[in-house]
Parts: structure tokens; C-alpha cells; sequence
């Protein structure tokens, strides 16, 4: 199994370009955190809503194996997309410091 994209579970050729493309903008992302640059906003705005995008359509097309049901899929769910929302969110009301 490799990189989850829009839902999709990438293998081979496909998770070979994608994985690192999306690693170097987080890594960008992170960058921009730390330093409190203007650019992060915008790019964790777009991570964001990649991720609630991802998990939304994780169940559409991968089933839910193993014990975790939909309730414990649920959890997992908000929490991944509670994250990068709550990181934009404390940026944004830092915006005034951003360089």
C-alpha cells in the first residue's frame, strides 16, 4: 500500500511521482511554518482541504478492514482533518506576523 490520493491507494509507478512531489510540498509547508512565511497560509489552506477531500473519499473506494468500523473511522477521520484545519487556523490569526 502506498500514498492515499483522493481516495486511491497508489502503487507502483503512480505512488513513485506522486509520494515525493507531495513530501517536497510539505516540506515547503513546513518551511513556511517555521518562519512564519506568507506563502504558508495559502499552502496549508490547499493541504487542508486535500485532506478532508482524502478522507471523505477514503471509504468510497477502499473498504474499512480490520476492527476499526465506522465509528473508530470517524474519529480517525476528524482528527486527520482537525489537524492541518486547526494549523491554518492559528496561522491565520497570526497573519499580521507573517514575513
Amino acid at each position: 500500500m502506498g500514498l492515499m490520493f483522493f481516495g486511491h491507494s497508489l502503487s507502483g509507478v503512480a505512488n513513485a511521482l506522486v509520494a515525493p512531489l507531495l513530501g517536497a510540498v510539505m516540506l515547503l509547508y513546513v518551511r513556511g511554518l517555521w518562519t512564519l512565511r506568507r506563502y504558508a497560509l495559502p499552502l496549508g489552506a490547499a493541504y487542508a482541504a486535500y485532506v478532508v477531500v482524502n478522507v471523505s473519499l477514503f471509504p468510497v473506494f477502499q473498504p474499512l478492514h480490520g476492527n476499526m468500523g465506522v465509528a473508530g473511522y470517524v474519529i480517525f477521520a476528524l482528527l486527520a482533518a482537525g489537524v492541518p484545519l486547526a494549523a491554518v487556523l492559528l496561522l491565520a490569526r497570526r497573519r499580521h506576523e507573517l514575513r
